[in-house]
């Protein structure tokens, strides 16, 4: 009788350690084919297509002003160009973000998207309007425009293109008023820039504006400091590179797209 309940006994612990080998190694795979689906450097994706994080490779703000046809011009970027690099966004899947997108995946509030990319234009040429747009419709995509207040006019964009603009989903943000080196301003001066502008703005077009770009990409503590004061959110800069997670706000770095370069330069910045 002893000898029988013994070996009960033995067969339930064999029984019982047979289980928990078979328990700990389903959770030793399952835990190896979650990290064999995160890659390095990458943020996971979602089945939404929705990165779970902000990328590690950064963000490209690219950076174009002029979309015409003039030569020897390399902040002239030639219509087949911008349509070429365009074409190429929207085939390698490139999912483009307004100020407030790009905003809230600086700041954690929202997911980021894959492959995302800023488009911004500076200084509000007439031509963003007549060219740039028509074909960033055509792809789908959106835009930042950034606009000099004192330009605006016969000559340049116009205040019902750019309500047009706001309406139909595209982001508007502040050149400042007169398109000055704001590091050679007084306070004052800096902060007639950027609160005038900034009024003039959310004045004709009807919205709240909260992004800035620094004329010249010049700037200095003085105008960080204006640009928190007046409730800005975010300052770009010419300073060439990507934006990362971190990054100071008021310093958000761009990519330069300059008028004559071949579609593999255009490939390799946005890319690199």
């Amino acid at each position: 009788m002893t000898a029988g309940v013994s070996n009960l006994k033995k067969a339930v612990l064999l029984l019982f350690l047979i289980i928990t080998a078979a328990v700990l190694t389903f959770r030793a795979a399952s835990r190896y084919a979650d990290l064999e689906g995160l890659k390095p450097g990458s943020a996971q994706q979602s089945e939404t297509g929705q990165s779970a994080g902000f990328p590690a490779e950064g963000i490209p703000v690219l950076l174009y002003h002029s979309i015409r046809s003039e030569a020897n011009n390399p902040m002239c970027v030639f219509p087949e160009q911008f349509r070429e690099e365009m074409d190429w966004l929207k085939e390698h899947k490139y999912h483009t973000l307004t100020l407030e997108e790009f905003y809230n995946t600086l700041t954690g509030g929202g997911e980021v998207p894959e492959n995302p990319v800023l488009i911004t234009f500076d200084d509000g040429y007439a031509d963003n309007y007549q060219t740039a747009w028509p074909i960033l419709r055509q792809h789908g995509f959106t835009a930042a425009f950034f606009i000099v207040t004192d330009y605006v006019g016969p000559y340049r964009i116009s205040w019902e293109q750019l309500k047009e603009l706001s309406q139909a989903g595209i982001s508007i943000g502040s050149h400042s008023v007169s398109h000055r080196d704001l590091s050679a301003l007084t306070r004052k001066q800096q902060e007639e820039e950027l609160e005038v502008s900034r009024q003039l703005l959310e004045d004709n077009l009807g919205i709240p504006l909260r992004a800035f770009c620094y004329p010249y990409g010049k700037y200095n503590k003085t105008t960080m400091k204006l640009l928190g004061n007046l409730e800005y959110r975010m300052g770009f800069t010419t300073r060439p590179g990507r934006v990362h997670a971190g990054d100071d706000l008021f310093q958000l770095r761009r990519i330069y797209i300059l008028g004559g370069i071949p579609l593999s330069e255009f490939i390799e910045k946005v890319s690199a």
